[in-house]
């Protein structure tokens, strides 16, 4: 049986606002999903939006070239209304079974059997063993009772239905590589800042889960709050595959939090060395799992940006984030890896529930005070499954999903007494007043070490002022 997966297109959502900025990134999720199909005996293929031809018609030409039996889609939620008319185009092709996974369908499944009668079947949670185990049922009849098939909801009649929660995967080892030899991985580059201009740069997972609740984020929605990482050995196995096979000279490490188990990244970085592979990488860390001798051994094994959640530069706000650590461990974090040279990214968002502008002052203080080499400011956005989540925030148009973008102005505001224009000037002022500054951008200039890379920070910057002036 051939399975068909698409990730949702998102050009409308980012590119046109940004065309100067915009990257893509090779889409793990169903690019996982697409290995556990092979493995299980299936053929999948993948659609990716391609970059300058025609969304529908590129589309309605791998569906007559493919002939899905099956056709899987992967969405965010801004995305959404775009999934749904992907899965209308593929019905007025052939009434083929559609299956909908992601974030989104994690937390809204029900909602959107409800509303979208293109969609067959909501995924909730990990996709990988259920999307297998739901082929099994479509083409085999096994098992015959939908509802044995773990984590999906699904029609019955009029009535919607849901089975039993999946249980996440255990030992994640036992999950292939992504299946990335199904499309050009040139097609694919992360943004300068996650990737230090190298062009042969992509992506990889090295364990699934994070333990920190932070209000405002939904990625435990489908990969859980237990951390459950892959061996190191499974870790530099995969990244010798990206320098040799593809040949990559970088890789964005996507885990929500790297060093959590501060033993396991020593060891990878250490057979890293071991079998002399050069590919260089960043990762995302929690400020209370980084010490400086790690930090220098991460260096040394090739890390070039660490990339910390900060949030908010308040204390009492950034406790109400629920993230872990303090200010004084953010601090002492970053300071650590700009001693190691390493590179820092720190995330702020502006427009927390209990923001004012006093505590969005000391934010932008906050950011000066540590010195990354880069800060991003983004307005506060909720979206569905997380904690600030109300069900009153949901739009009243399926169309309207499209607002819930993290860069641009939200659809509504959650910091009481201002609009959600505001908040995005807020968030707009607090980018400027980083950047900016003679100190940071001599420390950005210093940090640049290919003629390229230089190139690409200056179309960065041009994108990010031009938006801001719009």
């Amino acid at each position: 049986m051939k399975v068909l997966l698409i990730e949702a297109p998102y050009h409308d959502l980012y590119a046109q606002r940004d065309k100067v900025t915009f990257r893509r990134y090779f889409p793990l999720g169903i690019g996982y999903v697409a290995a556990m199909l092979r493995q299980g005996g299936f053929q999948p293929d993948l659609f990716i939006q391609p970059f300058k031809a025609d969304f529908k018609q590129a589309l309605a030409a791998k569906l007559a070239a493919f002939e899905p039996d099956v056709v899987g889609i992967s969405t965010m939620s801004p995305a959404y209304p775009n999934a749904v008319d992907v899965a209308r185009q593929v019905k007025e092709w052939k009434p083929v079974p559609i299956m909908l996974g992601g974030c989104h369908a994690t937390a809204s499944g029900l909602e959107v059997l409800a509303e979208a009668p293109e969609i067959d079947y909501a995924v909730f949670g990990e996709g990988e063993q259920i999307s297998l185990e739901l082929c099994r049922h479509i083409a085999y009849q096994t098992p015959a009772d939908p509802m044995k098939v773990a984590g999906i909801a699904w029609r019955d009649g009029g009535q919607v239905r849901r089975s039993v929660a999946a249980t996440p995967i255990s030992p994640v080892d036992a999950i292939p590589f992504p299946a990335r030899d199904l499309v050009d991985l040139s097609f694919f580059s992360p943004h300068t800042h996650m990737s230090v201009g190298k062009r042969r740069s992509t992506t990889m997972l090295t364990g699934r889960g994070c333990p920190s609740h932070c209000i405002f984020c939904d990625a435990h929605l489908t990969m859980g709050r237990k951390n459950r990482a892959h061996s190191p050995e499974y870790v530099i196995e995969e990244m010798e595959m990206l320098e040799k096979q593809f040949k990559m000279e970088f890789v964005v490490i996507e885990d929500d939090t790297f060093t959590v188990d501060d033993a396991r990244v020593e060891k990878i970085c250490r057979l890293k060395m071991q079998r002399g592979l050069k590919m260089e990488w960043n990762c995302f860390a929690r400020s209370f799992e980084m010490r400086p001798d790690l930090a220098r051994l991460m260096k040394e094994a090739g890390c070039r940006i660490v990339n910390f959640g900060v949030e908010s530069g308040n204390a009492e706000v950034f406790k109400r984030v629920k993230k872990g650590g303090s200010l004084q461990t953010l601090r002492a974090a970053i300071r650590a890896c700009n001693d190691a040279g390493i590179r820092t990214m720190a995330s702020f968002i502006v427009g927390h529930p209990t923001d004012t502008p006093e505590t969005i002052r000391d934010t932008m203080e906050f950011a000066k005070e540590l010195k990354p080499t880069v800060a991003m400011f983004f307005p506060m956005v909720p979206f569905p499954g997380t904690e600030i989540w109300k069900p009153e925030y949901k739009p009243a148009r399926m169309e309207d999903w499209r607002r819930y973008l993290t860069f641009e102005e939200p659809p509504f505001s959650l910091m009481k007494g201002f609009s959600p224009r505001e908040v995005k000037r807020m968030a707009d002022r607090a980018t400027t007043a980083f950047y900016m500054r003679p100190s940071q951008l001599w420390r950005m200039f210093r940090s640049i070490s290919t003629t390229w890379e230089l190139m690409e920070y200056l179309r960065s910057g041009y994108g990010i002022i031009a938006r801001m002036l719009r």
